[in-house]
């Protein structure tokens, strides 16, 4: 007895401690999912919040990376200032051309101002068209060159002649730039100052920085592209074993397809017969569904000309009640008639026969009505049924004939 209840209190002391662990184990779980969670939350949240801090300044770098590189390149190739060309650049951007165009036209001119120099009759008589020599350029910077030349555009007062006039000293970009010419060097001194208060002028230091970061940013994706290079040479055998292996295995694949053609052609007519009678058997499906639809709008149709015709009974009924009590009403009054004349009850109890008669056909003709309703039900019914059983058949044929010509 006593060891029967040591081993009762025993289980129960098991059974509460496994439940209360469980329960603990269970409790927590959700703890730490609920953790997760907010980790989880709170980690998106930081990334969302660091890609916004990051993506601006990012964008910002290689944007600045990108225009100062052109420009350092630029003023290494036409020896002008990387102020100089932001400036020009600036103001080509407002007048519809671009810093493209200012480089193109600054080396023709310069190719220009040396041939002139050298005693080129073509370039002379181009500097002479706008009142300028190569003494009068000479030793100048590019900027003041080109201002020098601006000014002398501006007082040609015939547009076709400056037009060619700046054709001649900066090739086809002549056109191009002729507008931020138009008022000489001091239109081009406006679009410097209003680019330098925007903050649009790059120093030649912010220019050598961004080529220098440029440079090492190509350096960087070099070396990627390189690493990327030694992966597919490490991959390269493994990749053309496989591919040997796949090869083989077509070859062999098409050498049985050769040598077993009816096979394939028989599996293909399989195919084409289980496809067929899918469909088939997709519109057996329709049918019946359509059937089912028809039965289902007999029925409707019944019901509804069912509940039509009983209020009609309905009324009918209440009128042969209310002819009832006329009836009833007469053969009263002439019970009536009958205390002061034989004649008189006579003709009453006609009248009251006669209403009698009326409520027996009356009543006789809602129970035909009534039949007729019912039996037109029944008969709507039986025809769907007998349309979709007729319809069987038909589809059966046409699957078997499908599967035979396959």
């Amino acid at each position: 007895m006593a060891g029967r209840e040591v081993r009762a209190g025993k289980a129960f002391v098991e059974i509460v401690l496994r439940d209360q662990l469980a329960g603990g184990l269970k409790r927590a779980a959700a703890q730490l999912r609920g953790f997760a969670t907010l980790t989880g939350a709170i980690g998106a949240g930081l990334t969302t919040t660091s890609g916004a801090i990051i993506g601006p300044p990012a964008a910002a770098v290689s944007q600045f990376s990108s225009i100062g590189s052109a420009v350092a390149d630029m003023s290494a190739r036409t020896g002008m200032s990387a102020e100089g060309l932001t400036a020009l650049g600036y103001a080509a951007s407002m007048t519809g051309a671009s810093l493209e165009d200012v480089e193109k036209g600054i080396r023709k001119m310069q190719q220009n101002v040396t041939d002139a120099a050298s005693g080129s009759e073509s370039a002379a008589k181009a500097l002479a068209a706008i009142g300028l020599s190569a003494a009068d350029l000479a030793g100048l910077s590019p900027e003041q060159q080109m201002q020098k030349i601006a000014d002398g555009l501006a007082r040609i007062q015939d547009p076709a002649m400056r037009t060619a006039a700046a054709m001649d000293i900066f090739g086809k970009s002549g056109t191009s730039l002729l507008p931020m010419m138009a008022d000489g060097s001091a239109g081009m001194a406006a679009y410097a100052k209003e680019a330098e208060r925007l903050g649009l002028i790059m120093s030649t230091e912010d220019a050598s920085a961004a080529d220098v970061l440029g440079d090492a940013t190509d350096r960087m994706w070099g070396t990627l592209r390189g690493l990327t290079l030694q992966i597919g040479a490490a991959l390269a055998p493994a990749v053309t074993d496989l591919a040997n292996r796949i090869t083989a295995c077509i070859a062999t694949v098409s050498k049985f397809v050769k040598e077993h053609r009816s096979l394939v052609v028989t599996i293909a007519k399989t195919a084409v017969g289980l496809g067929v009678a899918g469909g088939a058997f997709v519109g057996i499906g329709m049918a019946s569904l359509m059937a089912s639809y028809l039965l289902q709008g007999f029925a409707a149709v019944s019901a509804a000309m069912g509940g039509v015709m009983g209020r009609v009974a309905g009324r009918i009924s209440s009128a042969i009640a209310s002819v009832t009590r006329l009836g009833s009403a007469f053969s009263a009054a002439a019970g009536r008639i009958l205390v002061f004349s034989r004649l008189g009850a006579q003709a009453g109890l006609a009248v009251g026969a006669a209403f009698g008669r009326l409520l027996v056909s009356g009543a006789g003709s809602v129970l035909s009505l009534s039949s007729s309703l019912a039996s037109l039900g029944v008969t709507a019914a039986s025809s769907a049924a007998r349309i979709a059983v007729a319809m069987g058949p038909t589809l059966w044929s046409g699957i078997s004939t499908a599967a035979t010509a396959t």
